[in-house]
């Protein structure tokens, strides 16, 4: 593979990543100055960046400030609320996998398969690192303020962060190869998309609330953690206490799940996909 193709690709990518209403606005900056052209890679990025450093203050700082991680509870459902933001990734991924309906024009000039598909799921993650980010440095001040054995907090959190973001991209990919089928989400895909964008956000807002509300009279009366963040504390627990063997058997039922997933997209997905995107043509 080669790092500078894979970047031009990531740059290309980017366009169909970015939300349809703000291609409109960078469209409409070029028409007021053509003589400057819009740099749809690098605004992406920037934004994406300075959404994610909004999200890291408003979930980490107060954790920072305090002198400690969030408690249990707290930190499990503001990692799944991010979680829940990183699903935003399903118009980007259906507009990068299927609308763009470029992939055969990349072969020709000596890109190979796995790099066309490395550089349009690096621009997806780029345009969704609102939610990636601030889940990493979540997991960063837990290790931080755990004041474990670094060698083996670090590795733990890097896993716990990236393999439930990982999680939530492959799913989402599988929901698009088969919303993909769907004549009538082809055909209304702008609109269908920008709702569920819409239906996201509010609702994790609206979520977040409920959830840690719910949440915290549920813990009170019945003294157990909602089901939901389960997985997010099994990663929380055993970075506190590396050497807790009761929590490995959550973690790996999780790592079982990520298997899982790549095998349904492996033997699922890959041999029909591209049938998938030729239907969309």
């Amino acid at each position: 593979m080669r790092f500078n193709r894979i970047l031009t690709l990531v740059k290309t990518n980017l366009i169909f990543a970015t939300q349809p209403a703000q291609l409109q606005n960078y469209r409409k900056k070029q028409a007021k100055n053509p003589s400057k052209p819009v740099n749809v890679a690098m605004k992406t990025l920037t934004q994406q960046l300075l959404f994610a450093v909004m999200f890291g203050a408003l979930f980490g700082i107060p954790g920072a400030i305090s002198g400690r991680s969030y408690p249990p509870l707290q930190f499990g459902t503001t990692v799944f609320l991010l979680m829940i933001l990183v699903s935003q990734a399903l118009p980007a991924i259906y507009n990068v996998f299927y609308e763009s309906k470029d992939f055969e024009s990349y072969l020709p000039y000596a890109f190979t398969e796995l790099e066309v598909v490395l550089g349009k799921s690096l621009s997806i993650v780029v345009a969704t690192l609102q939610g990636l980010l601030p889940i990493v440095m979540l997991f960063g001040i837990h290790v931080y303020f755990s004041g474990g054995f670094i060698l083996l907090t670090i590795p733990i959190a890097l896993l716990g962060a990236l393999i439930l973001s990982a999680i939530v991209y492959l799913l989402m990919f599988l929901l698009c190869f088969f919303l993909a089928k769907i004549p009538l989400f082809r055909k209304y895909q702008s609109v269908i998309a920008n709702i569920l964008v819409f239906v996201i956000s509010l609702g994790a807002v609206i979520g977040y609330q409920l959830m840690l509300t719910d949440s915290m009279v549920n813990t009170v009366l019945t003294g157990k953690m909602p089901a939901f963040i389960q997985p997010v504390l099994a990663f929380y627990n055993a970075i506190l206490d590396p050497f807790d063997m009761t929590v490995y058997p959550m973690i790996g039922l999780v790592i079982l799940a990520f298997v899982a997933i790549i095998l349904l997209v492996k033997f699922i997905v890959l041999p029909n996909f591209y049938q998938a995107v030729s239907q969309t043509s």
